[in-house]
């Protein structure tokens, strides 16, 4: 026992999604993200998807000044992915 809670977790494991889960920590009173990193081959897809991509819509939508500011496209994918589930 972790001394905690499991709270929404998935399994996804395609191109531009990977499996995640959210948790609480009693013991930390605290909750947890964790995004599983690469351990399949549709994982190296999402990681070879080295464009970059700009953050000037993702800071709109989420209130911090993405003009300029560039990401790995990959893991912007699965970042949107983990936000919208």
């Amino acid at each position: 026992d972790f001394g905690g809670s499991l709270i929404y977790c998935t399994d996804a494991n395609i191109v531009g999604r990977t499996p995640w889960f959210i948790a609480y920590d009693s013991k930390y009173d605290s909750v947890v993200i964790s995004v599983r990193g690469t351990w399949s081959m549709k994982d190296v897809v999402t990681d070879i998807l080295a464009d970059t991509q700009s953050l000037e819509e993702a800071g709109q939508e989420y209130g911090f000044e993405g003009k300029g500011e560039y990401t790995h496209r990959g893991m912007y994918l699965v970042a949107r992915e983990v936000m919208s589930d």
